[in-house]
């Protein structure tokens, strides 16, 4: 039993290099753009009607963060999908491993968020740039 766990677990090794090295082609242009597109929306909103869409502090952060979530979502589908086309059984694998990446950005993101709410900051209108500039 000894020598297949190790032969298994050589397996899951090799595919976690292939995972590693290969290009991943689960971004598609079109879902990008249209996340680009949304937030171009949002930010005309909050400019044409600032007492709805920017009121406050708080509000202005809290549209952002739903608009973070409807383009991680279109990222997200797309990506699954693209990457079950391109990828075959690997596409989870190499999806875990561009999200790791993402990982440290998208807690920084989060935590200065948290940080600029909490301090009451009126700053947090360059909260939508500084995270474009963390990804």
């Amino acid at each position: 039993m000894k020598d297949l766990d190790k032969a298994l677990s050589d397996i899951a090794d090799i595919k976690d290099q292939i995972a590693a090295s290969r290009l991943f082609r689960g971004f598609g242009p079109v879902v990008i753009g249209l996340s680009g597109v949304l937030a171009l929306c949002v930010m005309l909103l909050q400019i044409l009607k600032p007492e709805t869409y920017a009121a406050d502090p708080s509000g202005i952060l809290w549209v952002w963060v739903a608009t973070a979530f409807v383009a991680l979502a279109f990222i997200l589908t797309e990506m699954w999908a693209l990457s079950r086309r391109h990828h075959g059984r690997l596409a989870l694998k190499m999806m875990v491993k561009v999200l790791e990446g993402l990982l440290p950005a998208l807690l920084t993101g989060g935590l200065l968020g948290i940080v600029l709410l909490w301090r009451g900051s009126e700053h947090l209108v360059l909260l939508p740039p500084l995270w474009q500039f963390l990804i």
